[in-house]
């Protein structure tokens, strides 16, 4: 959480079980401390800022698309905020977001389509199978 900012809570989002603690500043020990473990299963949690709304927990691709970005560095802290521009507009379908992360360059957005099918993957439930 930045501490330029005037919210004193921000979201800690843990992509393991799919759930978001807020936390305010006096659980902080250090300014810059982006990462807290998770109280349910001990997972390192991703400092999203004051502005991230959370998507349901059973909206796999939504969790998905919230990890990528958060990969890549995309935050809601508030607009000027440790050089942030703040949460701006940001995709709201899994399959826009190679294009959003690497407009440009060919590579970097076949490595942000891996990202994608990567974190879908992760969020697949175990255990379904198929009917023959």
């Amino acid at each position: 959480m930045c501490y330029l900012s005037g919210s004193s809570v921000a979201h800690f989002a843990c992509f393991a079980c799919r759930k978001v603690f807020r936390l305010r500043r006096e659980y902080e020990t250090t300014p810059r401390r982006n990462s807290h473990p998770c109280p349910d299963c001990c997972c390192q949690m991703a400092n999203m800022g004051p502005y991230f709304k959370t998507p349901k927990r059973l909206d796999r691709k939504q969790w998905a698309k919230v990890r990528v970005l958060a990969d890549y560095g995309y935050r809601y802290h508030p607009p000027s905020c440790c050089n942030d521009d703040g949460p701006g507009p940001r995709p709201r379908q899994l399959n826009d977001v190679a294009e959003f992360v690497a407009p440009i360059h060919d590579a970097a957005r076949e490595l942000a389509k891996y990202r994608v099918r990567q974190a879908l993957r992760a969020y697949r439930q175990p255990g379904r199978k198929r009917r023959p």
